[in-house]
């Protein structure tokens, strides 16, 4: 008798599952490129080191679902439901994410830039995240939180919603931190900054010490050097 792993991957050599529903899974390292999953529905599923690269998951639904280690490059996840969907390690370069709604979800150890552009992340956890040239446009980042991430060439707008978001530790450069404006020198801790010169009058991103109760101004950072920088105040008093 065949197991449900078994017809999963006999379904994924068709390239077609769009429509299809999957419960309680578990696939390990396989292959799964160019697969089109949209509209599909997973529930208490697990993937681990599985290539989900090139697939289309446009509008599927998942719950609880957990993927280790597993490839996304160019994978679509537009307009998905996936509230706590739980992504780690993963590579999500050039993933598209728009109109997602993501809200409470976890991404740690995960690397690439991908388009979060109208995503919904809302109360969502980034822990150790390489989200370099990632665009978050018009995004739903209330209350969620960036911790240990790279934060670098992120694009956000003045419709990208930050109310009560945090990053933390945080590695923040060539940002079009437009909507800086909105930001509360406590949802920056500890981070390094450096404003994104290319927008007009572009802010200057300040961070809050927790540990000194003081702001930290990062202006003119040297891109070669984190900590080399010129015309830099560093914790004064306020």
């Amino acid at each position: 008798m065949i197991n449900t792993s078994d017809f999963f991957m006999l379904q994924c050599s068709h390239r077609t599952m769009n429509g299809s529903v999957w419960e309680e899974i578990t696939i390990v390292q396989e292959d799964c490129q160019a697969v089109d999953f949209s509209t599909a529905s997973f529930k208490n599923c697990t993937f681990n080191g599985v290539d989900f690269s090139d697939c289309l998951f446009d509008y599927a639904t998942f719950d609880g679902c957990r993927f280790v280690e597993c490839l996304f490059d160019a994978t679509s996840f537009v307009a998905i439901a996936a509230e706590g969907i739980n992504f780690r390690n993963c590579g999500i370069a050039q993933a598209d994410f728009e109109d997602a709604q993501m809200n409470e979800s976890f991404f740690t150890g995960c690397y690439g830039g991908a388009n979060f552009t109208q995503a919904n992340l809302e109360k969502s956890l980034f822990s150790l995240c390489d989200l370099d040239g990632s665009v978050m446009t018009s995004a739903d980042l209330e209350y969620a939180e960036f911790e240990q991430c790279s934060f670098a060439g992120v694009v956000v707008n003045y419709q990208t919603r930050v109310q009560g978001a945090e990053w933390l530790y945080c590695e923040i450069a060539d940002t079009a931190l437009k909507s800086a404006y909105d930001f509360l020198p406590q949802q920056l801790v500890d981070c390094y900054i450096c404003p994104y010169t290319n927008v007009s009058r572009a802010p200057v991103a300040v961070g809050r010490s927790r540990s000194r109760g003081s702001i930290s101004i990062f202006r003119g950072v040297d891109k070669s050097a984190h900590l080399i920088c010129s015309d830099i105040e560093l914790f004064r008093s306020v």
